[in-house]
């Protein structure tokens, strides 16, 4: 596959860039993008800004003149900063906060591809991996400087104009790199006509890329006024270069959509909703970026600097010094009324993490927003009363009657009636973000619950509204999903183990489809909120393939982890290198074997290290996985054998039942990690067997950590011993994943 997309990228680089104004949003979205994150500024913000919105929006452009071939060394500067080709830099655990350390990392894989006669060896380097995101956050810190400025000089009596024309500078032109990053065809290598592999059959025409941005944003005739509605309220953000990275990833994920898209000639019509709807919401999360960056960088320049806490970067005695790049990379500085912490992380982010109690936990852990809803009576009442979604409601209801009087023993006809269509997802989604911006209880529902579970931490450095959207298109794509494997067969990923539990063409499992929805139908007027039909079919498709094993145990702190929890406050983390040891379950092939001797074995090992005092806690980890609806849950079996055969103490065990591969293993560990208040930042050690270990080290496990999950639940620290691996949590395992029911 590599092979391939080297292939087809080294012949569209001859294409690429050959007309300058259109490789990145036309003169249209980019000035409407700056005009807009100027215009939003908040009244505490940098309001001196707005007298200057003329020449930001001016300034919007601007970086893609710098791209001419006429200007060489110009052009082989800035050409890299306007992508983010995320494909190309898939072998990084994570991205390193230093635009020289990234650098040199590409070289590093470039030089391994190369030795091995790769030919994406060629592609494998600054230009054609891209470094946008150093871009932006440079930028960000131009106008913290140029702010700190403006109020010294303020403060002195003295003139500000070229001060106010200094930020505005680094505002206009930090702008073009956010609204870029919202552009999708910038976050992929198939910016340019698809690459590579191309089951669905979409376009290579490097033109697509103009036409999506130019040509149909020049179409619809976008407007500011299209744009302020979606952009939400300002936010400070907790670490730019984090919400920039975030961001790029965000706006990647819509790829495919662009590409379906144009496919389906949606591109042409000026009046097509998803399509308006995709370039609406992208360019507002454009300006909300920028919007967000400047008002954060006003907040940053009132306070004293924030030095690096290990003292100057540039300095060999620093302790995290880079001999090859001549510096440490970038802290994370806290926001004021925080302190930094040694290692430079934002330790006080991760402190707030707490257990969750759900309403219904099935519905909590795969869909926490419709739970968090049904908790919320004021937001519940808000949602039922909204114009736009008791349609949608209605809507529903009338596909859910149509279906029990009309479908009868066609599974396929009632999964078409009752799934979400991406014109009603993307309706629903506008009419969320609409009442976010709007009404007070919706948005003070957002920041004190949404935000603080965690369970929507990939979408954190959105604004409220843009939040709000988001977990509902996830809920929809995990409603459908349920629906598609357990009302009509599609193999999930892992069929062996997650699929249908009966034959879904059998004419009795498809008049069990037809009774389940005329109970559902008879109950319709209970269904007040435009989701309740797909849920509660959702819901009841779970119940009848007995698939609830996301639910089970739940809540954990309150049940078979409640000594343990307990035990947390009391332990001296000074005595331990480690906060915990994760021992991944391993599943027996028989039906009868309630613990795999691999498990066993993977804790005998774990145990001597835990009575060397090399943790205070045993994470172990596995739920009812091999063979197909076992009733033995690997983790549980696990801690049974630790106090039966071992002698450890059932307090100083913390289960995991719920993961169902090694993927989730590590996931589900630092999810429990976080939550149960272990020390931010501390590393667990992962012990196992040799060949587990070797597994969960090396390229093709981190590969499929980025297909399956979409992100790398923590950072892989050095190997001990062949049978263990140091592992620090990253904060965005907590994000739950809709697209696995049995374990989100």
């Amino acid at each position: 596959m590599r092979r391939l997309l080297a292939a087809s990228l080294i012949l569209v680089a001859a294409l690429w860039l050959t007309d300058v104004p259109g490789v990145a949003w036309g003169v249209r979205a980019h000035t409407w993008i700056n005009r807009v994150a100027v215009q939003t500024l908040p009244d505490d913000g940098p309001t001196f800004l707005k007298a200057h919105e003329d020449w930001i929006a001016y300034l919007s452009v601007i970086p893609d003149a710098w791209r001419r071939p006429s200007e060489p060394f110009l052009k082989m500067l800035e050409d890299p900063n306007h992508g983010w080709f995320k494909e190309q830099f898939a072998f990084m655990t994570e991205i390193p906060r230093s635009r020289y350390a990234f650098v040199l990392k590409l070289y590093d894989e470039q030089r391994r591809l190369a030795a091995a006669g790769d030919p994406a060896a060629s592609l494998t380097n600054v230009r054609w991996t891209g470094t946008m995101a150093f871009a932006a956050v440079e930028g960000y810190e131009r106008m913290v400087t140029g702010m700190r400025t403006f109020r010294d000089l303020q403060k002195r009596g003295e003139s500000t104009h070229f001060a106010e024309l200094e930020v505005a500078y680094a505002m206009g032109w930090t702008g073009h790199y956010t609204a870029d990053g919202a552009q999708p065809l910038h976050d992929t290598v198939h910016h340019d006509g698809w690459q590579g592999t191309n089951p669905q059959g979409y376009t290579t025409n490097p033109r697509v890329h103009g036409v999506f941005e130019t040509q149909f944003v020049d179409l619809m005739k976008l407007e500011g006024r299209d744009i302020a509605p979606s952009v939400g309220a300002p936010r400070a953000l907790a670490d730019p270069f984090t919400a920039i990275l975030e961001h790029l990833d965000e706006a990647g994920r819509h790829t495919d959509l662009v590409y379906r898209l144009e496919k389906a000639g949606a591109l042409k019509d000026p009046a097509n909703a998803e399509a308006r709807a995709l370039v609406i919401q992208q360019t507002a999360r454009g300006a909300a970026l920028l919007r967000d960056l400047a008002y954060t960088a006003w907040i940053r320049s009132g306070e004293p600097p924030v030095n690096d806490p290990g003292g100057n970067p540039i300095v060999p005695a620093h302790p995290r010094y880079d001999p090859t790049t001549g510096s440490a990379p970038a802290h994370t500085a806290p926001l004021p009324g925080r302190s930094a912490s040694p290692n430079g992380d934002d330790s006080a982010a991760a402190a707030h993490w707490r257990p969750i109690a759900f309403s219904d936990p099935l519905v909590g852990k795969n869909f926490y927003l419709l739970d968090a809803i049904a908790r919320t009576p004021a937001v519940r009442a808000k949602i039922e009363q909204s114009p736009a979604l008791k349609l949608l409601r209605d809507a529903r209801v009338k596909a859910l009657t149509l279906a029990a009087d009309t479908c009868r023993l066609d599974s396929a006809c009632v999964a078409s009636a009752l799934s979400w269509t991406a014109v009603d997802v993307t309706a629903a989604a506008t009419a969320l973000t609409a009442l976010a911006d709007v009404d007070p209880d919706v948005r003070a529902f957002v920041t004190r619950d949404l935000r603080t579970s965690g369970t929507l931490q990939a979408y954190a450095s959105e604004s409220d509204g843009a939040l709000l959207a988001s977990a509902w298109r996830e809920t929809a794509a995990g409603l459908n999903r349920i629906i598609d494997v357990y009302a009509v067969g599609t193999k999930p990923l892992y069929p062996a183990i997650d699929a249908v539990s009966y034959d879904a063409a059998s004419e009795s499992y498809r008049r069990l489809i037809g009774i389940l929805v005329t109970v559902l139908q008879e109950q319709r007027e209970s269904l007040s909120t435009f989701y309740a039909p797909t849920l509660g079919f959702a819901r009841r498709l779970l119940d009848a393939n007995r698939r609830d094993e996301a639910a089970r145990f739940e809540p954990l702190h309150q049940g078979e982890n409640a000594a343990a929890v307990r035990r947390v406050a009391q332990v001296r983390w000074a005595a331990h290198p480690y906060a915990a040891i994760v021992v991944p379950g391993a599943g027996p092939d028989r039906p009868d074997v309630a613990l795999d001797p691999w498990a066993k074995m993977r804790l005998e090992l774990a145990v001597a290290r835990f009575r060397a005092g090399l943790a205070p806690f045993l994470i172990v980890s596995g739920g009812y996985v091999h063979p197909n609806q076992t009733p033995f849950n690997e983790a549980l079996e696990m801690k049974r054998a630790l106090v039966r055969d071992f002698g450890v103490a059932p307090e100083a065990i913390i289960i995991d039942p719920h993961a169902r591969h090694t993927t989730t293993n590590l996931r589900n560990a630092a999810r429990l990690a976080l939550r149960y208040g272990l020390p931010a930042g501390a590393p667990l050690l992962i012990t196992t067997d040799q060949g587990q270990s070797a597994y969960i080290g090396g390229q093709e496990f981190h590969d499929r950590c980025l297909r399956e999950m979409g992100h790398l639940p923590g950072t892989l620290g050095k190997r001990v011993s062949p049978y263990d691996l140091e592992f620090t949590p990253s904060e965005r395992a907590l994000h739950a994943d809709a697209r696995d029911p049995l374990d989100p």
